[in-house]
C-alpha cells in the first residue's frame, strides 16, 4: 500500500521510532504509545526479505513508514485505523463523524 505523506496536524499520531521484531513491524508513538503490527497486515512485508524489512526510514516528521528497497510505505495513522488523509480532521472529529453515518 503506497501512501502519501501529508502535513499532519499536530495531534496526529507520529512514529518516533520503529523497529522489525520477529513477524511484526513495532512502533513507538511520539506521545508514549507501542504497537506491534504483524507482517501479515501488508503484503509487501510478508513477501519481504528480512534486508528489505530491515532497510526503513520515518518520513514525513514520523508521519509514514517507508521501505526504499521495496518503495512501499505505511501512513502511521493508518495503523490506528484512522484516514491517512488528514483533511478528515482531528481524530475525535474524524471519529464522531464515523459513528454518526
Amino acid at each position: 500500500m503506497s501512501t502519501s505523506v501529508h502535513s499532519l496536524p499536530e495531534t496526529w499520531p507520529r512514529a518516533a521510532e520503529v523497529r522489525i521484531v520477529p513477524g511484526s513491524v513495532w512502533v513507538r508513538l511520539v506521545d508514549g504509545r507501542e504497537l506491534t503490527v504483524p507482517f501479515q497486515w501488508f503484503g509487501f512485508l510478508s513477501d519481504a526479505t528480512d534486508a528489505q524489512r530491515c532497510d526503513m526510514v520515518l518520513e514525513g516528521d514520523g508521519a509514514a513508514i517507508y521501505w526504499p528497497a521495496l518503495d512501499d510505505s505505511v501512513s502511521v495513522p493508518s495503523l490506528l485505523g484512522l484516514p491517512e488523509d488528514p483533511s478528515f480532521g482531528l481524530p475525535v472529529r474524524w471519529l464522531q463523524a464515523k459513528r454518526s453515518k
